[in-house]
């Protein structure tokens, strides 16, 4: 059974809380793990960690590109406006770090230090994107999605 933890910080969370309050906050945080549990199977874990950041597990992913296409389908369906109301839509992105379990002997603790290193090389690169630590410990952007306005 292969573990892959997902690290995932919104963007542009803190401004939304700042500009239309907590209320408005909470209720882009329920979209978002709406979002984020759509994009994931029913045997994957979805949890919020405190403020703007998430984990989520997955298990048994069948490939390299599965987890690819996950973690791009979460950054696509984030990218989408939340509604707050008739006439007020904001906008999120998401920064991800992906770790990948090499091997049984690797602890949690470890892969969410390293999806944590992946989440700000992604943050540290444009945000809104992913990226995996590679088996030799690099860390690979994947895919940082542009903010068209």
């Amino acid at each position: 059974d292969t573990l892959v933890l997902c690290l995932l910080d919104l963007d542009r969370f803190k401004e939304i809380n700042d500009t239309h309050g907590h209320d408005a906050g909470d209720r882009v945080l329920i979209e978002v793990a709406e979002r984020f549990q759509s994009c994931v199977r029913a045997s994957d874990v979805v949890a919020r960690l405190g403020g703007d950041e998430f984990l989520i597990g997955l298990v048994n992913c069948a490939s390299l590109d599965h987890i690819r296409q996950i973690a791009g389908d979460i950054v696509t369906s984030i990218g989408r406006p939340i509604q707050l109301g008739p006439e007020l839509g904001v906008e999120v992105g998401v920064s991800i770090g992906i770790c990948v379990e090499q091997d049984s002997g690797q602890t949690l603790e470890a892969m969410y230090k390293a999806a944590d290193r992946a989440m700000y090389e992604v943050k540290r690169q444009g945000r809104n994107g992913f990226a995996m630590v590679l088996a030799d410990g690099t860390i690979a952007v994947e895919k940082i999605v542009g903010n068209e306005q």
